[in-house]
């Protein structure tokens, strides 16, 4: 019998569960709500923080190479994105910031310009009258970089079509790109310029504009007959609107159920084992704020850190009379209330000492060691689990490195798990902080 998986959240974590499970014969519900972080994904697809590469690059004075992918990441990123991921010993993207400054990458959204594939080339950076996009500025941070023999120069292309698109958010510049007549009519303006550098050496670095329902950067090269990408912005949101619409297209396409509302509480299903729900012994109730109940064999919890709303910062003080709180209790806890499952900051976390919660401020983050707002989550095994069939993934559990390509395998492991739960129960404990 083919166990239901229910994942609670769509985003890297939440997907990589569900397709992991669907494609070793799980019924999978997919439950969704709301944007988490992924939806502040840049387009870089790191798998460590890229400062720990870039500083260990320095310290061993040469280019560090792509490592080898883990066959369900890889499989993810093919299903669902626009991803670009080098092979194993490839050299690494290099990838402008709008700020000028250049960092490495695991991979990249096919939008963003790779310089390190450009050696030889100048960098062409329109002048857009816009908050956030100084080009002047950029290429003269940019210069102090020497990167590969990469040269870069402003130029006085027109960018922009009305008026109003000097105000308008990147994303709303960006969807006015998902047509076909309007890049064309931006490819016309940037070709005198391109055919002056000659074509065999010119690129072109834009803002975050290329598109919000897909990667549009292919057809302006076609046109220009150069390389054309975005810089990364860590504001724009633009690389997470297009990860959504290749959710959604993915989606469409794998006919997985989806639940869409908040989940709220998961229990041990009143009907389990009864022929009428078929339900298994142990199967799982997920509440579900707007919508029916979801009952399943396994669940997978992948709601986000506090960031994405799968934790609650929720110490004593919070809501208590003039007098003080009544009770000490543990600062941080799930937005769901699942029965076993326990949240720590990767060691073994209780109540507070103080009604009034951690020092934060003392556990900042740190050169090499994360503050604990980083490294709280939910506790679990090597396979995710945290309680009896109840797993957690991404930015959710504990200690876990907070990067996409993270998120994706734990993800992975889990809802690989949660589908053979019926053959291979979860112990009812997990034994570590």
């Amino acid at each position: 019998m083919s166990a239901r998986v229910a994942v609670v959240g769509w985003g890297a974590a939440g997907l990589a569960a569900a397709r992991a499970a669907s494609s070793r014969g799980a019924r999978v519900t997919l439950i969704a709500s709301g944007a988490g972080a992924t939806s502040f994904y840049t387009g870089a697809v790191d798998d460590v923080d890229w400062s720990e590469r870039e500083a260990a690059q320095a310290l061993l004075g040469q280019r560090l190479l792509a490592g080898a992918l883990d066959e369900e990441v890889a499989a993810y990123a093919s299903a669902l994105t626009e991803w670009i991921l080098p092979p194993a010993g490839d050299p690494l993207p290099r990838l402008a910031t709008v700020n000028g400054v250049v960092r490495s990458a695991r991979g990249r959204d096919r939008t963003l310009l790779d310089l390190a594939s450009l050696a030889g080339r100048r960098v062409l950076a329109p002048r857009v009258p816009r908050a956030g996009w100084d080009a002047d500025a950029l290429v003269s941070s940019l210069r102090d970089e020497a990167e590969l023999g990469v040269t870069y120069e402003a130029i006085d292309a027109v960018v922009l079509r009305f008026a109003d698109e000097s105000r308008i958010a990147d994303a709303d510049l960006a969807s006015r790109y998902d047509e076909d007549t309007r890049l064309d009519w931006l490819a016309a303006r940037l070709a005198p310029f391109v055919e002056a550098t000659g074509r065999a050496k010119a690129a072109v670095l834009l803002g975050p504009w290329l598109g919000a329902s897909a990667s549009r950067a292919a057809r302006l090269e076609a046109r220009l007959g150069c390389p054309v990408g975005e810089a990364l912005s860590t504001t724009s949101l633009v690389p997470g609107l297009r990860l959504e619409a290749a959710r959604d297209a993915w989606l469409q396409r794998s006919g997985l159920a989806v639940t869409k509302g908040r989940a709220t509480r998961i229990d041990a299903s009143s009907d389990g084992g009864t022929s009428r729900s078929g339900s298994s012994p142990g199967a799982l109730t997920i509440t579900v704020h707007g919508a029916e109940p979801v009952v399943a064999d396994a669940v997978v919890l992948a709601a986000g850190g506090l960031l994405g709303g799968g934790l609650v910062y929720d110490p004593p003080e919070h809501g208590s009379a003039p007098e003080g709180p009544e009770r000490t209790r543990a600062p941080f806890r799930l937005s769901i209330e699942a029965p076993g499952a326990r949240v720590a900051t990767g060691a073994a976390f209780g109540v507070a000492s103080s009604v009034f919660g951690p020092v934060l401020d003392a556990a900042w983050p740190a050169p090499g060691a994360p503050g604990i707002l980083e490294r709280v989550g939910v506790v679990t095994d090597e396979h995710g689990a945290c309680a009896s069939r109840l797993f957690a993934a991404g930015d959710l559990v504990a200690g876990a490195r907070r990067t996409i390509l993270q998120a994706v395998l734990s993800g992975a492991r889990a809802g690989i798990r949660a589908a053979t739960v019926l053959d291979q129960p979860v112990p009812r404990t997990v034994l570590s902080a």
